[in-house]
C-alpha cells in the first residue's frame, strides 16, 4: 500500500506543475490538492471508532449544466487516500488504507462575484481497502459523501476549508453491511 500511495503522490504532482498557471476554480477548470483529519461518527450503523487523514486531488470544470438558477455548478473528479486506525472488541486495533474516486457536483457562492465564498458538494464514489472490519465487511465499498465550506484568497490562489460526511459501506453486497460514517475535515489549495 505504501508503494501504491508513493505512486498516487507522484501523479499528483506531476499534474500540479502540469496545469500551473490555469484560471481560478470559480472561472472554468482547475486542479486543487487537499489533506485533512479524519474520525467516525456513531451514526446509522458506525461502531467502530476510527481516527485518521485524509490527502487527495481535485480536478473541478466548470459545467452550466449543474447550474441552479443564478449559482454555479461545477464537476468535481476526486481521488484520495484515507489511512485510518482504530477497532472495536472482539477484533483487535488495526491501520487500514484506503484508495477512493469521487464524482461530485459542487455549487459556489461568491458574494459579488469574489471571494470569500462558499461551497456545498454532493456525489458518489467507489473506495477499496486493504483491511475489512466490523463496520465494514468487503474491500470494496460505495461511498455517497456530502460536504461544505468556504473558499478563500491567498497569494492568488484559492483556499478550500470544509468538511464532509463521508459514509462508506458495500450497498448489501456482503455480510451485514452495518456501513462507517465518517467526518472528514480538510483544507486545500488550488493550482
Amino acid at each position: 500500500m505504501v508503494r501504491v500511495l508513493g505512486i498516487f503522490l507522484s501523479c499528483a504532482g506531476g499534474l500540479s506543475v502540469a496545469s500551473l498557471g490555469r484560471a481560478r476554480p470559480t472561472e472554468g477548470s482547475s486542479w486543487s490538492i487537499y489533506a485533512g483529519a479524519v474520525r467516525s461518527v456513531p451514526i446509522l450503523g458506525t461502531s467502530d471508532e476510527r481516527f485518521g487523514i485524509v490527502a487527495g486531488i481535485q480536478y473541478l470544470h466548470r459545467d452550466p449544466r449543474f447550474d441552479y438558477g443564478q449559482v454555479p455548478g461545477y464537476l468535481v473528479l476526486e481521488g484520495y487516500y484515507l489511512g485510518t486506525s482504530g477497532g472495536i472488541q472482539p477484533f483487535p486495533r488495526d491501520r487500514a488504507n484506503a484508495l477512493g474516486g469521487l464524482v461530485m457536483i459542487r455549487y459556489v457562492w461568491e458574494p459579488k462575484g469574489r471571494l470569500p465564498g462558499t461551497f456545498f458538494e454532493f456525489g458518489w464514489g467507489l473506495q477499496y481497502s486493504d483491511r475489512t472490519s466490523r463496520d465494514l465487511d468487503a474491500h470494496w465499498n460505495s461511498t455517497p459523501t456530502l460536504g461544505g465550506g468556504f473558499l478563500l484568497r491567498l497569494n492568488q490562489r484559492t483556499v478550500t476549508v470544509g468538511a464532509r460526511l463521508h459514509h462508506i459501506s458495500n450497498a448489501g453486497t456482503k455480510g451485514g453491511n452495518r456501513g462507517q460514517n465518517q467526518v472528514h475535515f480538510f483544507v486545500g489549495w488550488s493550482f
